[in-house]
């Protein structure tokens, strides 16, 4: 344990479509004890690996300019250098089952510095409705637009709705089970809600206490 009784490592993974504001959870959970923490964006690494021009990037590209989702081959070879010991927040992985096990497997050694869970792990579900995602996505796109920027295929409409969402929709219940099964915590969060609008005073206070609540009381649980 640390000297404010936190454990020596503790991970956060977001669960939620695109456009549900994972981004902005992220500061907020950086602000609460984790401002050191590494964060594994996936589209982040995606786009890095591309612009690499590495043998790996130019497959990921193929299959994301083609608007298929990245087989968990791909995805396990992009995580594979990152040293799990250490605070972490997870944006986009893991997203299948097979990638929930990936990911358990690569955490199973850290669980002896915990006694009322079996994991680490603090999972943060953002849930949301499809047409609000879809939505979102449309001024993301039409403001990608004017700035200029390329909008890969599997950023489309079309393929968020024909092929993004179902694929979420099948998996995030499972992977969920995955992290309950394991004593994992979960939170789910009103993804609906824009805690930044104007109209929508003390959104994002309230998201703040929510998120802080959460992560204190895990980390209470944790304390022997």
């Amino acid at each position: 344990m640390t000297k404010d009784m936190r454990p020596y490592y503790e991970h956060v993974v977001l669960v939620g479509l695109p456009c549900v504001g994972k981004g902005e959870h992220v500061k907020v959970i950086k602000a609460n004890g984790m401002e050191n923490a590494t964060l594994i964006e996936m589209g982040a690494l995606v786009r890095a690996e591309i612009a690499s021009g590495s043998l790996l990037g130019k497959k990921v590209a193929a299959e994301t300019w083609s608007g298929n989702l990245l087989a968990d081959k791909y995805i396990t070879k992009l995580i594979e250098k990152y040293n799990f010991k250490q605070d972490m927040i997870f944006d986009g992985y893991p997203r299948t089952p097979v990638q929930a096990r990936e990911y358990i497997n690569k955490t199973d050694e850290l669980d002896k510095y915990f006694v009322e869970s079996d994991t680490n792990t603090m999972v943060i579900y953002i849930k949301a409705k499809p047409e609000t995602v879809e939505y979102r996505m449309g001024l993301r796109l039409k403001s990608m637009e004017a700035a200029g920027k390329t909008i890969r295929k599997d950023d489309q409409l079309d393929v968020l709705r024909g092929n993004r969402i179902p694929a979420f929709n099948k998996n995030a219940p499972e992977v969920l089970r995955y992290f309950e099964k394991r004593g994992a915590y979960v939170l789910e969060l009103n993804g609906d809600e824009d805690i930044l609008a104007p109209d929508n005073a003390g959104g994002l206070e309230r998201r703040v206490k929510d998120i802080t609540g959460f992560m204190n009381d895990c980390r209470k649980l944790h304390v022997r």
